[in-house]
């Protein structure tokens, strides 16, 4: 669980909710970088890929959608560390590298349609585009 802190009153931050990261029993909570861009926290998790949360409300923070890395991942052997995330606009960058003990790709820059951040979809990948 991470806390979030509403920093709508810039003099005076206060507590705001809380976001929780686990899935799969309970692991996890691991969150390597975190983007905020209108009201929606972008969170890139590790083996876990990536969660979208609405923080609009900072006092009652919801997911809206999760994701694995890359998102047609078929098998565990498959998946990449989701390190860092970046938002423009309605496009959200995912930067994921191989996990070191799988020998399954480099990995590289993704770039997902977050119009509808409930939804994400990807426009751009590695595979599709050459490596990054």
């Amino acid at each position: 669980m991470r806390g979030v802190l509403d920093s709508s009153g810039r003099a005076a931050p206060r507590a705001g909710g809380n976001i929780r990261t686990e899935r799969d029993g309970g692991y996890g909570e691991y969150a390597a970088d975190i983007a905020i861009r209108a009201g929606y926290a972008y969170i890139a998790r590790g083996s876990f890929g990536v969660s979208i949360m609405d923080a609009r409300d900072p006092a009652r923070i919801r997911p809206l959608s999760a994701f694995a890395m890359p998102p047609d991942a078929e098998s565990y052997e498959d998946l990449l560390d989701a390190r860092i995330v970046a938002v423009q606009g309605t496009t959200l960058f995912v930067v994921a590298e191989s996990m070191g003990y799988y020998e399954n790709g480099v990995g590289g820059l993704w770039a997902l349609d977050v119009t509808d951040p409930a939804n994400p979809a990807v426009f751009a990948d590695p595979w599709r585009v050459g490596w990054v």
